[in-house]
C-alpha cells in the first residue's frame, strides 16, 4: 500500500518527490540545507528512518550527508528535527545534554562534514 506525501512545492520539486512515494532520499553537503530539508519534510509525515544517516565521500570533493526518511501514517503523531553538527565533542555533548533537556532524543549519528547527531522530538 501506497503512501501519500504532499510537499511544499518548491521542495517537492527539489526533492523530486512522487505523490504516492512512501520514502525520501535527502543528501547535501551543508549541515544548515539538511535542517531546512528534514523541517519541510517532517512537516509533510516524513520520518527520519534510524539508522539511515551516512557519510557519503564524493569522488571529485567533499563529503555529502545522507538521511533516508519514511512516510508515516496519517497519525496525530508528528515530529521535530535538529541538526547539531560541530568538529569538538566537547562542545557537541554540551548541545546534546541541551537539546536532550528541551524533549529531544538521539535517533541518528554520523561523522563526515562535521560530527552530526540527529536529535528527534515528538510534537502533537
Amino acid at each position: 500500500m501506497a503512501l501519500v506525501a504532499t510537499l511544499h512545492p518548491k521542495i517537492q520539486a527539489q526533492l523530486e518527490v512522487a505523490p504516492d512515494q512512501e520514502y525520501l532520499l535527502l543528501a547535501t553537503q551543508r549541515t544548515g540545507t539538511m535542517q531546512e530539508e528534514l523541517d519541510e519534510a517532517s512537516a509533510n509525515g516524513f520520518r527520519f528512518l534510524t539508522p539511515t544517516a551516512l557519510c557519503y565521500k564524493r569522488r571529485f570533493g567533499g563529503d555529502e550527508l545522507v538521511v533516508v526518511l519514511e512516510q508515516t501514517p496519517k497519525t496525530k503523531q508528528a515530529y521535530e528535527y535538529l541538526l547539531l553538527a560541530t568538529s569538538l565533542t566537547s562542545t557537541l555533548q554540551s548541545e546534546v545534554s541541551e537539546t536532550v533537556a528541551s524533549g529531544f532524543k538521539i535517533t541518528g549519528y554520523v561523522s563526515c562534514i562535521e560530527h552530526i547527531i540527529i536529535m528527534e522530538r515528538t510534537i502533537s
